[in-house]
């Protein structure tokens, strides 16, 4: 916002003709080259916010197992008060699956 406001600041107060004024020309140059800046990284952000979804994507189908997995332990206390499991014991079991079955995915 800085540089479009001093570019507004110098277009207002430039008398005669502003194809001569310098501080313009140099300020429309360093507003430019930041502008392709800009769009650089917006191309690597755009870039990097793909890579992120298909990493996401391939842990999705473990998510869904792991929340299912879990309310269904979690609720066998219902059936039976006997069935009470701590979130540790969740987590060592989900543990043991992923290490037991390494990268098999179905």
């Amino acid at each position: 916002f800085f540089l479009e406001d001093k570019i507004l600041k110098l277009l207002s107060e430039s008398t005669g003709n502003i194809l001569e004024d310098e501080t313009l020309i140099n300020t429309l140059s360093q507003s430019k080259a930041t502008s392709i800046q800009i769009e650089q990284r917006m191309v690597s952000a755009d870039k990097t916010k793909k890579k992120i979804a298909l990493s996401r994507k391939a842990y999705h189908p473990i998510a869904v197992r792991a929340s299912l997995l879990y309310f269904c332990v979690a609720d066998l206390s219902l059936v039976e008060t006997m069935y009470q499991y701590s979130l540790e014991w969740f987590i060592s079991l989900c543990l043991k699956c992923i290490t037991e079955n390494g990268n098999n995915t179905r």
